[in-house]
């Protein structure tokens, strides 16, 4: 009985948070949604100005918005492509990101008319099962499933859900490669690694911190078995280019600048004249944020790391410094910094779980630690 009342406790306290969670993103898309009578499509930012959105592209039904549209119509795209089996001009960075739409094409079925409906569920169920993984993380470090709030509200799980972007895909299964790999099941940790590499090449930043620890720790076989999770990315960039003629890594790296040329652009813009409309204004002020806490991040886990190194201080420390070099493109626009950079949020929770120290007082979890309520 006392087993069965610990295990109900157990289970209570991991699925509290991840409730509130889901209720809150339903209450938020729904009130999205509101708008375009419930539409799923309206989530994808398809634009009308862009090329790919033509009548004979597009089935019936969806929304469609002045202006070129966001990034969630790409993922929309190569689905729809995928079910009907054809070729659209799509940018091969784009279709470098296969993981998501490949998702969301198989849970249609081959149902065109599905695609919208499941890009938001694909999405919905990745951020429920990451957190819960990453609460499973945080029991193996004592650390209260509230901490999970900042896994699943942080704002690139936002955008992520708002606009059919990859990024909860992307995050669910580095997570699950990072709880494989402590249980040292590494062939399993090495495939969900090269899943989420498959969804978004940034997820290399993931892959090498654990790297780093097999190799200072001598296990030469667990850093050939997580360096073959690189094996399938790297196949489909040769595919990609037989394909298209250019692989999608040589498209992506225009965005890799010179350190803090990106954000010294934008800063050189914020204070050529004052923002107007606030709107704009609100936009601005999480781009400089964000710089702000990537700069904050990256010195308190140089800090750490200089006394001592683990795989999770190691990983905020290669999110946070990948920041740096992002190009002024990224860093304008606040749906980019702040879906692209995100990665370092449950890096960083981590990296507290093993070494609660000052430094990490820049976290707002700080403050949770206080709450023996939570726990």
């Amino acid at each position: 009985m006392k087993f069965n009342r610990e295990a109900c406790h157990r289970l209570s306290s991991s699925l509290a948070p991840i409730w509130i969670v889901l209720c809150i993103y339903v209450i938020f898309l729904a009130a999205l949604g509101f708008w375009h009578a419930y539409n799923p499509s309206a989530l994808i930012g398809l634009g009308a100005e862009d090329p790919l959105n033509t009548p004979d592209r597009l089935p019936s039904g969806l929304v469609v918005f002045a202006g070129s549209g966001y990034d969630g119509q790409y993922f929309y795209h190569i689905a729809l492509n995928l079910i009907r089996r054809t070729h659209a001009t799509v940018d091969p960075m784009r279709y470098q990101r296969i993981g998501y739409p490949l998702l969301a094409a198989l849970f249609a079925f081959g149902q065109e008319r599905m695609l919208p409906t499941t890009m938001l569920v694909v999405n919905l169920l990745a951020m429920v099962t990451g957190t819960w993984v990453f609460i499973e993380l945080l029991r193996g470090y004592n650390l209260s499933p509230w901490y999970s709030l900042l896994f699943a509200a942080n704002l690139g799980q936002i955008l992520g859900l708002q606009m059919d972007l990859a990024f909860p895909l992307q995050l669910a299964l580095a997570t699950g490669a990072l709880l494989f790999w402590e249980k040292r099941r590494l062939l399993a940790s090495a495939a969900l690694l090269a899943g989420s590499i498959l969804t978004s090449e940034s997820s290399i930043l993931f892959l090498f911190p654990l790297m780093a620890a097999e190799a200072l720790r001598r296990r030469w076989a667990g850093v050939v078995i997580l360096g073959l999770s690189t094996v399938p990315y790297l196949a489909y960039q040769v595919l990609l280019l037989h394909w298209m003629g250019v692989g999608g890594i040589s498209t992506s790296t225009s965005h890799i600048v010179l350190p803090f040329t990106g954000m010294a652009q934008v800063l050189a813009r914020s204070l050529a004249g004052p923002t107007t409309g606030l709107l704009p204004l609100v936009r601005q002020g999480a781009v400089l944020g964000m710089m702000a806490f990537m700069l904050a991040a990256s010195a308190v886990s140089g800090r750490k790391l200089l006394r001592g190194y683990d795989p999770y201080t190691c990983g905020m420390f290669c999110h946070a410094g990948a920041s740096f070099f992002a190009s002024y493109a990224i860093w304008e626009a606040y749906a980019s910094a702040g879906r692209v950079f995100s990665g370092v949020f449950p890096m960083l929770v981590l990296s507290y779980a093993i070494c609660r120290e000052r430094g990490s007082a820049i976290l707002p979890i700080r403050s949770i630690d206080h709450y023996s309520i939570l726990r």
